[in-house]
């Protein structure tokens, strides 16, 4: 699971973006992506966000920032065959954008695609040789 939160244009977080800590303590979101004034494709007729004609709408919210999330993790997955979802969540938390705010309001900040494309996480170091 990678929670999501919304920041806008100018990579401020929106205030309806998810906020933690959790219940239990844990930090939330993970990661931020873009979730204000998206442009999206909609269903005919609907009236979902504000209607920019027949096939397009503008919406906000997390709902809108999430996509963004997962389509940086369908290329990743793409790019990295049999690459494990917490690698793929890894990369997107290592190589986001810090906005200089608190852990829980931004996570570790704002996804960036190309970053966590690039990454090569780091090997654990070798255990210490068995001396006995």
């Amino acid at each position: 699971v990678i929670t999501v939160g919304a920041t806008n244009d100018s990579d401020q977080i929106t205030s309806f973006s998810s906020r933690g800590p959790t219940s239990d303590g844990r930090v939330k979101p993970d990661v931020c992506f873009p979730g204000f004034g998206i442009i999206a494709a909609r269903a005919e007729g609907t009236s979902m966000g504000t209607p920019i004609d027949a096939r397009y709408t503008s919406a906000s919210g997390t709902s809108m920032a999430t996509p963004h999330a997962s389509g940086v993790a369908a290329l990743l997955l793409q790019a990295h065959p049999g690459v494990a979802p917490a690698e793929v969540k890894l990369r997107l938390m290592e190589t986001a954008i810090n906005l200089g705010l608190d852990p829980n309001t931004q996570g570790k900040g704002r996804g960036d695609a190309m970053a966590a494309h690039q990454y090569v996480p780091v090997a654990p170091p070798p255990p210490p040789p068995d001396l006995s």
